[in-house]
């Protein structure tokens, strides 16, 4: 792979990691924002439902309050003299004087059924006279249906209790000793319209989305609303014992239950709120939220991605360009003194009028020459790397008198166009040679070597001069192992380092001692194609 895919495939590994992480952030975050979320959403539910159990409770309270006002009037009415007189000692012969008593007691009446929006009829019966007062008119006959209702009242254990689909508050006057004979004993009563109790309910439910019914020692009234058809849901409600709202499972789903007792009374009112009427109010934070986080996220992550991306981008581009003055300060030190004693020699040649050996070192050092300066790519192939030190090596040799000999093995078809760093190989060769010339004269070898197997380059330079010492090719062997954090940038170095350039931890070198006596370098490429 060249060093353009592979910076490539690292900008994108970089990006990708830095989104992950971004990502992963800010769903910790927003998790943890939604749980808040959801946490304030229980709050506000419960407040609901606390707020709605409330209405109910105070609309409970004021009925009751209402009732017992109601009662107190009537009891003003029992002990008024003048109703006393008509129910002990009625003169029929001064009629004058009943009816200022009925207009008396009907003054009563008035101010009961006036005082409540909920009364509709108020009256008195007086079973000596077999008769009976009541609102809107002073004396009039008894019927069937009002007997019934007398009857009710005196066996009733209650001041108040249900009557057909009205509530009647009911009062005999039992206390009078002496009465005269007569059609059952004498009452008074309150009537309380059905209808109205339930339209004032059915208003307050309406505002806050109840069913509510009206219990009388744990038997229904009367129902109001229509959130919740199920009656029998009321039923379920009276084995659980809860001051405060509760949820009650159900088949058809499940519904908060609130429950408020007259204070002095035996009525009670249970409202019946679904959950999914509940939950519908707080359905519009819930979307909008979640709407917010998706929208917020996607923006956030394409906004940080973006930035991310060319963050990345000039990071890797100040990297290039710092790689690219090192490695063009490094290819300053791979030929320090070559060209100068290259032409000193030649001078030399020409004054001994060696003008074959002239022109074969001139055409080599012109190609070595070309070579370096012809391109200012530092990437080539392994075969125009080779190439260049064959001709580098053929210099030499002619400098040292041809006491000194290398040999090149064929370079492998499969990995001949291999991108390498540009004048990696020469510096190999030339300590091959500082270190393989011999005082004594005799012809030195140097071998360089091609093997390629699985993928994987093997590239070998041996000479057979001395090699160092065991302790010495130790200590280089552990500073090639730590060449990614040595700042050393000799030529051995440099080539390391430019090599880890471009191919990372697929490159190991290393020294020892070769099969020719000598010192033995090799450089392995796993994995290059």
């Amino acid at each position: 792979m060249c060093e353009q895919k592979q910076l490539l495939v690292k900008q994108k590994n970089m990006l990708a990691k830095a989104v992950i992480v971004f990502v992963l952030f800010m769903l910790l975050v927003y998790a943890v924002g939604l749980w808040m979320n959801i946490s304030t959403q229980n709050l506000v539910r419960r407040q609901m439902l606390e707020n709605n159990h409330l209405q109910l409770t105070y609309l409970a309270e004021s009925l009751d309050r209402e009732i017992e006002q109601i009662f107190r009037q009537q009891v003003t009415l029992r002990n008024d003299f003048m109703l006393r007189r008509l129910l002990v000692q009625p003169d029929l012969s001064d009629m004058g004087g009943m009816l200022v008593g009925l207009r008396r007691i009907s003054g009563n009446f008035n101010a009961i059924y006036n005082s409540s929006s909920l009364v509709s009829d108020v009256g008195v019966y007086f079973p000596n006279l077999n008769r009976m007062s009541r609102w809107g008119r002073l004396f009039s006959p008894t019927t069937e249906d009002d007997m019934a209702l007398f009857s009710s009242i005196q066996n009733s254990t209650q001041h108040i209790f249900p009557y057909e689909k009205d509530l009647i508050l009911g009062m005999p006057l039992l206390e009078m000793l002496v009465l005269p004979a007569g059609e059952g004993s004498p009452v008074s009563y309150v009537r309380f319209s059905g209808d109205a109790i339930a339209e004032t309910l059915e208003q307050k439910g309406a505002v806050y989305g109840l069913t509510i019914a009206l219990l009388y020692d744990d038997e229904r009234i009367m129902t109001v609303g229509d959130s919740v058809t199920d009656f029998e849901l009321f039923y379920q409600t009276l084995s659980v014992n809860s001051t405060e709202p509760y949820l009650l499972q159900n088949p058809e789903g499940s519904v908060w239950v609130m429950r408020a007792h007259f204070p002095l009374y035996q009525f009670e009112l249970v409202a019946l709120q679904p959950n999914t009427q509940v939950d519908s109010a707080l359905l519009p934070t819930t979307i909008t939220t979640v709407a917010l986080f998706a929208i917020s996220m996607i923006i956030g992550v394409i906004v940080f991605a973006a930035y991310v991306n060319r963050l990345i981008k000039q990071i890797f581009k100040q990297k290039k360009e710092s790689d690219q003055a090192r490695l063009g300060q490094l290819h300053l030190k791979i030929t320090p003194h070559f060209l100068y004693n290259s032409f000193h020699h030649i001078y030399r040649l020409g004054k001994m009028g060696d003008t074959d050996t002239v022109t074969k070192i001139s055409l080599k050092l012109s190609q070595y020459y070309q070579y370096i300066t012809r391109s200012k790519e530092d990437i080539v192939t392994l075969r125009l790397e080779a190439k260049h030190a064959e001709d580098y090596a053929a210099i030499q040799s002619i400098r040292s008198g041809e006491q000194i000999e290398c040999f090149f093995e064929p370079i492998p078809e499969d990995c001949a166009d291999m991108k390498m760093p540009k004048l990696f190989l020469q510096p190999l060769i030339e300590n091959a040679y500082l270190h393989g010339a011999d005082s004594t004269n005799k012809l030195s070898r140097i071998h360089v070597g091609f093997v390629y197997e699985n993928h994987n380059l093997l590239i070998s330079v041996e000479n057979d001069g001395n090699s160092p010492d065991a302790d010495t090719l130790t200590n280089l062997n552990k500073r090639f192992a730590s060449s990614g954090r040595s700042d050393e940038i000799s030529s051995m170095f440099n080539i390391l380092q430019r090599l880890e350039f471009m191919y990372g931890d697929r490159i190991r070198m290393e020294v020892s001692c070769g099969e020719m006596g000598g010192l033995r370098i090799e450089i392995e490429i796993r994995g290059g194609s």
